[in-house]
């Protein structure tokens, strides 16, 4: 993850610098990045990006093409850059993520003493000793709460006092076997990994606004296959999960409904679709090539909007009972942090608003310095900018390994409480 890095720590916390190099390997594109912090800013060095092969919903499926096709993003990157990337930090989506909530105790001896950082290390890895499902492995432990001496929504105990503390971590496992195929993936490509990030915790830290430090918020990250869902409670990530559904689903509707190329399709909605259909004019018209070198027809735009309206619905209503399953509810949170392609359909705020009942949604992107902020400061690269976020915070701690592992998987990272406070 780190190149050339400056690495101190302090009571096992990491302090660190210098430069990371991300992967975010999507269904539709694979976009390698490299960054550099200025004090509490993100600068980007340069980026590379191609088409994604390899790869559907989030899930490897050919190992060789998946390769080349990382290969191929890296070695646009390292032109840009002059430099040499071995190391990376991944993301890693699809449905097959699972998340459960874990506790874990301990006793400060002797009482009413000081709560260390190796008191801290102590709980976190007791929470996680878990059984697993069968194939599954961890992959990263988020803290939702501390709790001293019984008192709830202790963010930071460091430095208090007490006799017994406890906490409330969020588990992220993953099939052995993806994660298997990923590496092996990474290493055709000559590569390393260095650390693997859920997607949708990278997506809430590619965001990282002051609302979600302060109230409820959900994070809805729109792909090209999968929608992304992060469930945040005073600022702490209490669910993750994936939806196998996407922007890409709407434009296969388009292109199967009007009888036209995917192309096509894709050109009416990313220019003509809207969600909201009260903002439709009734005769309002837009032209579809239907079949190439023949003249464009006419079609009602209402026509075209009901089809995204249906499948939007959908993907919502498939958000809302992923959420739901885990104990939450999406009516009343106070505010719903949109992102990806998917985000920037017309009307989707007001749809998420209508269908999973938040008070206020809204799109939202990274914000970012350096020559290329303009082009990566988008809703499509906030997963690629969450994974360096979580490489040069502060507030991340390597954890020894719950069980036996090999290479990168004994670096298991426990995300601590607060999201980044430098974000705004």
């Amino acid at each position: 993850m780190l190149r050339n890095a400056t690495t101190t720590s302090s009571g096992g916390r990491r302090f660190v610098s210098q430069t990371v190099c991300c992967v975010d390997i999507g269904s539709s594109k694979i976009l390698a990045v490299a960054f550099s912090r200025q004090g509490s800013e993100l600068k980007v060095l340069g980026y590379g990006a191609g088409p994604a092969r390899g790869v559907e919903r989030g899930l490897v499926t050919d190992v060789d093409r998946l390769a080349g096709a990382l290969d191929y993003a890296l070695q646009r990157l390292e032109r840009e850059t002059g430099e040499r990337y071995q190391d990376i930090i991944l993301n890693i989506g699809g449905r097959h993520l699972t998340c459960s909530s874990s506790q874990g105790f301990v006793k400060l001896l002797p009482p009413d003493q000081k709560v260390r950082s190796s008191h801290l290390l102590q709980v976190v890895d007791h929470s996680r000793h878990v059984g697993l499902p069968a194939g599954y492995e961890q992959i990263m432990a988020s803290v939702r709460e501390y709790r001293l001496d019984g008192r709830r929504q202790v963010t930071r105990p460091l430095g208090m006092t007490g006799d017994r503390l406890e906490v409330l971590t969020l588990l992220v496992n993953a099939p052995s076997q993806e994660l298997d195929q990923l590496q092996a993936a990474v290493e055709a490509a000559n590569r390393t990994i260095v650390d693997l990030v859920p997607s949708p915790l990278a997506a809430v830290f590619g965001l990282a606004p002051r609302e979600m430090r302060e109230e409820h918020a959900l994070v809805l990250d729109f792909g090209y296959s999968t929608t992304s869902i992060s469930v945040v409670r005073h600022g702490t990530v209490a669910f993750v999960g994936v939806a196998p559904v996407g922007s890409h689903h709407i434009t296969k509707d388009i292109a199967a409904l009007l009888q036209c190329s995917e192309a096509e399709a894709e050109r009416l909605k990313t220019q003509q679709a809207h969600v909201k259909l009260s903002d439709i004019v009734a005769d309002e018209a837009v032209e579809v090539v239907q079949n190439e070198g023949e003249p464009a027809r006419k079609l009602k735009r209402r026509v075209l909007c009901e089809i995204v309206e249906s499948r939007v619905r959908e993907t919502l209503a498939h958000v809302r009972r992923l959420v739901e399953s885990e104990g939450f509810s999406t009516q009343g949170v106070p505010v719903a942090l949109l992102t990806g392609g998917g985000a920037l359909l017309g009307g989707m705020d007001a749809a998420v608003e209508q269908e999973l009942g938040v008070q206020r949604a809204r799109t939202t992107w990274p914000k970012l310095t350096g020559m290329h902020a303009r082009h990566l400061g988008v809703p499509e690269a906030t997963v690629a900018v969450g994974l360096a976020r979580i490489a040069l915070e502060e507030g991340v701690e390597e954890l020894q390994p719950a069980r036996d592992s090999a290479g990168w998987r004994e670096r298991l990272r426990a995300v601590w409480a607060m999201l980044p406070t430098g974000s705004k």
